[in-house]
């Protein structure tokens, strides 16, 4: 415990055995014993706040049903059916009022949580009646039910209903506590064979003295502390106003504002300041730094005269500069390659990591100090994918300003681009230098037949071992390259085995010239006639009729066959650069 802590308990010890005497109290609290439940159609309780005789507020349940035919006008289309409407209301006598939505007839009643100050300023009065809840429940013929509830209170867990009560034109606050239930089969059944609609008056209160506050669930006069407002920041200037509700202290007497934990405990409260009064007052002090952030902070006030312990204030929000550090899956590595083992985009993964919660954070990620586009990931999150060499970090933005992460600068290595072209060779031609750029990689091969084997011998290819006699194939290629970063790189390339059968024989008897040869476009023949053009495996690809020409520059470079000659029986070799 603090020096700050030790000095306000000993003064809370010392004036509470000194004592003193207090003015005669002002909250008129009353307790339903038993609570209160009205579940019969047309059932009613009849609220008299101040216990004089006359009834101020009749809060009532009942319901009603329509037959209906058609769409118009229903919420089914077509068939015949049910609408059955069931009601909680609330109905001020006189000139009496409560809360709720707006100041109209049959708006909805505002339900207040414990602890709501409840006084002149509070919302929109209303002396109409008003609804608590309505549901509706439809039934149509060859359809299920549906159903249909509106309202603030719900069924789950007691609301307050803030109530204005006029006694010869002055005003006094107050609440009334209850719960709402909507039952299952039929929602409320009245009379039929259904789980009960119900709502369950609990207790009530109010303020005695006219014109002042009383917070909801407020049970008895102790001091009352509503703050001005509901998000503070570490360090920052707070002013806690405290209410004596017109008890008069003794002049020893001290008001210490107490702050519970970051989930609204008081087990062990931390003392924020203290302030000699015998009445109202107000506390200015400080939100202490170090704080974890949190929503379920409280503030209470004891007095030492009585040892009065007020209700704790509505729970608000201490929140800190964020404490942001860029993290990556990296792990410290800024150096990523351009490409993972399979040829796709390697990413480095940024997100941002904090030392407690981030509250109400939005997130901006940047590039090279501008802003990435759509990149307002969270804790979690951050830029994903990242390919691009710079740096990076994150602007963290919460109401107590802006951090900056550390930068995070990321070297993405470039992409090596590896060329070998896919070719055809006859048989006959093997072995074969494979000739793929940069040279230092290595090379294996696979095809359908069988499995895959390495090439050695500094990338020549040859009649491969294991093909059991089947060399006349198409061969995948693999490439497979590392660079200096360990990045790897890899290309695929396939190589038409043809066997190319008694071509040189048959060129022997050639007795029309072919130029150029090896081309880039067009080949010419000394005489005219029938001309085709095959690959490697004889597929036909060009064909012309009683001509000495034929344009190849469409197709890709490679060894090709020229059929000419009777019956196409003279062929040669082309190549294609």
């Amino acid at each position: 415990m603090n020096t700050k802590n030790l000095l306000f308990t000993a003064i809370l010890i010392i004036l509470s055995l000194i004592g003193g005497s207090t003015a005669e109290a002002q909250i008129i609290y009353t307790d339903v014993i038993p609570d209160t439940t009205v579940q019969s159609d047309g059932g009613v309780y009849a609220l008299d706040l101040n216990n004089d005789g006359i009834t101020d507020f009749n809060i009532a349940i009942f319901n009603n049903q329509i037959a209906q035919c058609g769409s118009s006008g229903s919420n089914k289309p077509g068939g015949c059916g049910t609408i059955t409407n069931y009601y909680i209301i609330i109905t001020p006598n006189g000139v009496n009022a409560i809360i709720s939505d707006s100041d109209s007839e049959w708006s909805m009643t505002s339900a207040f949580l414990l602890g709501t100050p409840i006084d002149s300023s509070s919302s929109t009065w209303n002396n109409n009646s008003n609804f608590l809840e309505a549901l509706g429940y439809y039934c149509f013929q060859g359809e299920s039910c549906e159903i249909s509830l509106i309202g603030n209170f719900g069924s789950e867990g007691d609301k307050y209903i803030a109530l204005q009560l006029d006694v010869n034109s002055q005003k006094y606050y107050g609440w009334v506590r209850l719960s709402t239930y909507w039952g299952q089969e039929g929602f409320g059944g009245f009379g039929g064979g259904g789980d009960p609609s119900s709502f369950t008056v609990k207790d009530y209160a109010y303020n005695s003295t006219p014109d002042q506050p009383i917070l909801a669930g407020q049970l008895n006069n102790n001091p009352i502390v509503i703050l001005p407002s509901t998000n503070y920041c570490v360090g920052d200037s707070i002013a806690i106003p405290i209410t004596s509700n017109y008890i008069l202290f003794n002049a020893s007497n001290y008001f210490i504002a107490q702050l519970s934990d970051s989930v609204g405990s008081f087990s062990n409260p931390l003392i924020l300041d203290s302030i000699q009064s015998t009445n109202s007052v107000t506390i200015n002090t400080i939100i202490p730094t170090g704080l974890y952030p949190s929503t379920n902070y409280k503030i209470r006030i004891i007095s030492t005269d009585t040892s009065l312990i007020s209700i704790p204030s509505m729970d608000f929000t201490i929140n800190r500069l964020p404490s942001v550090v860029t993290v990556s899956n990296l792990n410290g590595n800024d150096t990523i390659c351009p490409l993972d083992f399979w040829g796709s985009p390697e990413w480095s993964i940024l997100g941002s990591n904090f030392l407690y919660p981030c509250i109400d954070c939005s997130y901006q990620w940047q590039f090279n100090g501008l802003d990435m586009v759509g990149e307002i990931g969270d804790l979690t999150g951050g830029p994903i994918g990242l390919t691009t060499s710079g740096i990076y970090h994150v602007d963290v933005t919460n109401a107590c300003g802006v951090s900056s992460s550390n930068n995070y600068t990321l070297f993405v290595m470039p992409v090596i681009n590896i060329t070998m072209p896919d070719t055809m060779v006859c048989l006959n031609s093997l072995p074969m230098q494979l000739n793929a750029l940069p040279a230092s990689g290595t090379y294996s091969f696979w095809n359908s037949i069988c499995c895959g084997e390495s090439i050695t011998g500094g990338g020549i290819f040859n009649t491969p071992s294991m093909l059991n006699g089947a060399t006349v194939n198409s061969y995948y290629i693999y490439y497979s390259l590392y660079d200096s970063f360990g990045c790897h790189f890899s290309h695929t390339m396939m190589l038409n085995v043809n066997l190319c059968a008694d071509v040189s024989e048959i060129s022997n008897f050639n007795t029309i010239d072919i130029y150029p040869n090896p081309t880039t476009g067009t080949i010419y023949l000394s005489a005219p006639g029938n001309i085709t053009l095959t690959d490697l495996s004889g597929k036909l690809l060009l064909e012309q009729k009683n001509t000495n020409q034929l344009d190849i520059s469409a197709l890709p470079a490679g060894m090709y066959f020229l059929h000419f000659g009777e019956n196409n029986n003279q062929i040669v070799k082309v190549i294609k650069e």
